[in-house]
């Protein structure tokens, strides 16, 4: 098993590694960018607990423990999308209170992902951008948040009949 999250690991972070920042971006959207694979590490997250419930039998994560990974992962991405600023402190206190709700046994399962996701909202707060997000920015944002929320929505549904 150990095995296995350490190869895990290795392909997020080398899969995350590859995708580079193209070079011409304003400062916003580099900061629009790092937000958007923010994004993609909590989803992540979000999607190792769903399969660590789905598809190891007996689940190495049972549906109690992937239910509050995706009602997490559901208010971390509602508030990375609606607040202007100030998003990276509450989403950076979330990932501890994850571990916190989910107990040490259970938070390994997803804890390389947290800190990647970590490691990218500490660097969206190491840079600072004055001007706002051009609307094909915000329009790739909402789109991104659309469908991962919509995965939230639908695994709540199926799994503990959570109704929005």
């Amino acid at each position: 098993m150990r095995i296995l999250n350490t190869a895990v690991l290795l392909i997020a972070l080398l899969t995350a590694g590859c995708a580079k920042m193209p070079p011409d971006l304003t400062p916003m959207a580099q900061t629009a960018w790092k937000q958007t694979q923010v994004f993609k590490a909590v989803d992540l997250i979000r999607d190792t607990a769903i399969s660590a419930n789905a598809i190891v039998v007996p689940p190495l994560l049972d549906t109690k423990v992937t239910g509050l990974t995706v009602s997490w992962h559901r208010s971390t991405i509602i508030i990375v999308n609606q607040a202007q600023a100030g998003w990276q402190q509450i989403v950076l206190k979330s990932f501890d209170e994850l571990g916190q709700q989910l107990g040490q046994t259970n938070y390994a399962h997803v804890a390389p992902y947290v800190v990647l996701a970590r490691t990218l909202t500490e660097s969206i707060m190491a840079m600072r951008s004055a001007t706002s997000p051009s609307e094909d920015v915000i329009a790739i944002q909402k789109a991104t948040f659309d469908r991962s929320l919509a995965i939230d929505d639908d695994w709540l549904a199926d799994h503990v009949g959570w109704n929005k």
